[in-house]
């Protein structure tokens, strides 16, 4: 599974590391040094061409360490997606399974508009071995709702125990203090006037957490599997899930509630950021460190220019 694409991966630390063969070796290496890891959190522009083929590079490198066991059958590595809503999951399970066709199911699942290109790869990649795939976020009509009730009144908003099947226990949990600075400021930038004061809504935040708090929760019912209602479904022993890096980033918003769902889940984070928009960087493309990256994952993969064929 090589990839067009040059690549350099940097640690929390903000170092560069040194490797010399595929980015899927290295990734065996790091989940060697972390032999409990339980989920790895896998950050990525969602119009970025490099983390498409990056993401489908760390799956196939979870799949050769845990996806087999020595006597060949298969371990339950779990694949589990931002990009589909929980409402969508019976008929994610109904492709994967081979009930449905893939117009079908793309008819009734709601993918984004550039499936095709960034996400297929994944769910080809999991159909064909036969491993679980999470629809894991928050079914949009919800999102919509909570910036209206707040996070507190959401629940009263419900009308029975088949819409609360759907979401993380309620009411979920507030963004810490230092997401929501982090927010805060992402959403002034992003506005036309950067300099504008108007503040940014509450409602706004708890549409942000209600998306981390349904996507933690569905990465821990996927390794809790036989309770939360799931009886008789295998527990995954290693989840791969891929979101927005905003998600992941910093070891805040899907990694805080994951930890409240299921503390002490040991996590491996991977971001992908490609070097154009890390055009505003002290350091240069050829450094050996990136201190502006510190922190911001266990370890960032910058997508370099692509290399020529």
């Amino acid at each position: 599974m090589a990839s067009r694409f040059r690549r350099k991966v940097v640690d929390a630390s903000g170092t560069v590391l040194p490797y010399s063969e595929s980015l899927e070796s290295l990734v065996r290496l790091k989940l060697d040094e972390v032999p409990a890891c339980q989920v790895v959190l896998c950050g990525e522009i969602h119009t970025d061409p490099h983390a498409a083929s990056g993401a489908l590079q760390l799956l196939n490198a979870i799949y050769s360490k845990f996806g087999e066991n020595k006597s060949g059958s298969a371990e339950r590595v779990a694949l589990s997606l931002e990009f589909f809503e929980t409402d969508t999951q019976l008929v994610l399970d109904e492709y994967l399974a081979g009930l449905i066709s893939e117009e079908e199911f793309l008819q009734l699942s709601r993918p984004p508009s550039n499936y095709a290109t960034q996400y297929r790869g994944l769910v080809e990649f999991c159909r064909q071995r036969k491993l679980r795939v999470i629809a894991a976020n928050a079914p949009r009509r919800y999102v919509k709702m909570i910036r209206r009730t707040g996070r507190d009144k959401l629940g009263e908003s419900l009308l029975d125990y088949r819409a609360r099947a759907l979401l993380p226990p309620l009411p979920i949990a507030g963004a810490s203090s230092q997401y929501e600075r982090k927010f805060i400021q992402t959403m002034q930038q992003l506005r036309s006037n950067p300099q504008e004061q108007r503040p940014v809504p509450a409602s706004m935040l708890d549409a942000q957490s209600l998306w981390d708090a349904t996507m933690a929760w569905n990465v821990s019912r996927a390794l809790d599997a036989g309770s939360h209602d799931r009886d008789g479904e295998a527990a995954a022993s290693l989840v791969f899930h891929v979101t927005g890096s905003f998600h992941v980033e910093h070891k805040l918003g899907i990694h805080e509630h994951l930890q409240r769902y299921r503390p002490n889940t040991q996590i491996l984070t991977f971001v992908f950021r490609p070097m154009d928009e890390l055009a505003e960087m002290s350091s240069a493309e050829d450094a050996d460190t990136h201190t502006e990256l510190r922190g911001l994952a266990d370890y960032t993969i910058l997508n370099l220019t692509p290399a020529d064929p």
